[in-house]
């Protein structure tokens, strides 16, 4: 035993058994990890509108646009952004938008019309969503409708709220008589920040005819 009491050969099994110090200056951090976004846009001849929608979520894991044959850039824009851009004719909005669906690889999906932007709010919000893996399964946001670059609050346009947020494989778009929607057999929940639309959209409640009248004139024409 030495002086202190402690043989040495306990303290040096000890020591092995310990291990060497950690040194705070060398030790890495933990890597956040977080769920994929994938976010998809059906176009037609959207070439005035697309840019903007697509800078706003260019923070995206994967965008994916799915174009009916455009006739003017739509593409060649899309092309800028992503390698993901598929052109075939149009089927129906619903089943345009659920062949985007199954194009995309990601964990979860945001649902885009090209003259729609994401804010930077919600763009926080959704990376949140994304960090916690949910809790719910789809998300509903309140979008903004403008009509001649005005923010239009009153006549049941504001909140609008659209579900577009949802885990890839819960949600499916089903064709209504006025619009298509999603539909998604789990949890649904709300985001607070507000979804923006770009100031050169027409008014949202009448969004289906730009692309409408586009395809009544190619197939009359």
């Amino acid at each position: 035993m030495t002086s202190l009491g402690v043989d040495p050969v306990f303290r040096a099994v000890a020591d092995l058994l310990d291990g060497p110090a950690a040194d705070p200056s060398t030790s890495e951090p933990t890597a956040v990890t977080r769920r994929r976004l994938s976010v998809v846009v059906v176009t037609l001849n959207e070439e005035e509108r697309l840019r903007a929608c697509l800078e706003s979520v260019a923070w995206a894991d994967e965008v994916v646009v799915v174009d009916a044959l455009s006739q003017d850039k739509t593409a060649q824009i899309a092309r800028e952004f992503t390698d993901r851009v598929i052109v075939r004719p149009w089927p129906g909005f619903a089943a345009q938008k659920n062949f985007g669906l199954a194009e995309a690889g990601g964990d979860w999906i945001l649902s885009l019309d090209a003259d729609e932007q994401v804010s930077p709010e919600l763009r926080e919000e959704i990376l949140g969503v994304l960090a916690a893996d949910g809790p719910s399964d789809g998300y509903r946001v309140p979008r903004r409708n403008l009509f001649g670059g005005q923010w239009i609050r009153h006549g049941g346009l504001w909140p609008d709220w659209q579900l577009r947020l949802f885990r890839r494989g819960r949600g499916t778009f089903v064709e209504r008589a006025v619009h298509e929607s999603v539909e998604v057999a789990a949890s649904v929940g709300r985001c607070r920040a507000r979804w923006c639309i770009g100031a050169t959209a027409t008014s949202r409640t009448f969004s289906r005819a730009p692309i409408a009248t586009r395809l009544w004139r190619r197939r009359s024409g």
